[in-house]
């Protein structure tokens, strides 16, 4: 249960958040004294925001649906995380793939000439290079 308390002067405002603001920490909850109890439970003491920052309509939500919300926009963000993660390693992938198609220097400044140049062909990987025949110009 929740509620809002209005004061009439600030100063009470200032007292009653000063008296309960010391029983409210989990240490110094064992020993709270018998004054501060309200129907015999005890109760929390917080600051209000201003009227201009609370949310009227979400006050009458109950919390467990609040849960439920939270949880749900939390699991859709992490699986928005781990597909973003997905296409990253996949175009990680074939970015490494796409390196290694790419010819070295080597090949384009030595063997492809070579191959030019002689009429056998050089071998590169399984492949043969061979110069086009005039027919095939």
């Amino acid at each position: 249960m929740a509620a809002f308390v209005v004061f009439n002067y600030s100063e009470s405002m200032a007292r009653c958040v000063e008296d309960y603001r010391f029983y409210s920490s989990p240490l110094y909850s064992a020993c709270y004294p018998e004054e501060l109890l309200f129907k015999g439970a005890r109760i929390r003491i917080e600051k209000a925001p201003e009227p201009f920052e609370v949310n009227f309509e979400n006050l009458e939500i109950p919390a467990s649906d609040k849960l439920w919300y939270q949880v749900r926009s939390n699991v859709a963000i992490f699986g928005i995380f781990i597909l973003g993660l997905i296409f990253l390693l996949a175009g990680s992938t074939y970015q490494n793939i796409a390196a290694d198609a790419v010819p070295t220097a080597e090949m384009c400044s030595v063997t492809i000439p070579t191959a030019f140049v002689q009429s056998s062909g050089v071998a590169v990987g399984g492949t043969v290079l061979r110069r086009p025949t005039d027919s095939q110009v």
